[in-house]
């Protein structure tokens, strides 16, 4: 069972979307970001990267994969992957990303992946991204 709700709200560093977003900012800022986390991070489950050394190879791996994964970061069972869109500024914008129960995420994951990616370059065409 998925508990998130429109309108709440949970740490980057726990879902797919935050990390594809903060993999898309600037190195000043993604240490920024990890000096709060440091302080200021906390498990929302086991799986919940708190540490910013992890968090730092996570963004990497997103950044040259081209999406990012939750895998049971904001709850147990529930996995999601998420691909950036990019604004006419070459800018990340915003993420596109599906979720779902981790069995049914990894019966189909690379066309998860796939359809991600594609929607999210889809929507950075249209918002001008070249």
């Amino acid at each position: 069972m998925c508990n998130t709700q429109v309108g709440s709200r949970v740490p980057a560093y726990a879902t797919g979307s935050g990390k594809i977003m903060l993999a898309g900012q600037s190195l000043e800022y993604i240490d920024q970001y990890c000096q709060w986390m440091a302080e200021g991070a906390r498990p929302l489950t086991a799986n919940t990267i708190t540490d910013p050394d992890q968090l730092r190879q996570a963004l990497v791996l997103a950044r040259t994969r081209g999406f990012a994964v939750d895998d049971g970061e904001i709850e147990e069972g529930l996995t999601c992957v998420a691909a950036p869109i990019y604004d006419m500024n070459q800018r990340v914008a915003a993420a596109v990303s599906i979720s779902g129960p981790t069995y049914r995420m990894e019966e189909d994951w690379e066309m998860m992946i796939r359809e991600v990616c594609k929607t999210a370059a889809n929507i950075s065409r249209l918002l001008g991204h070249r």
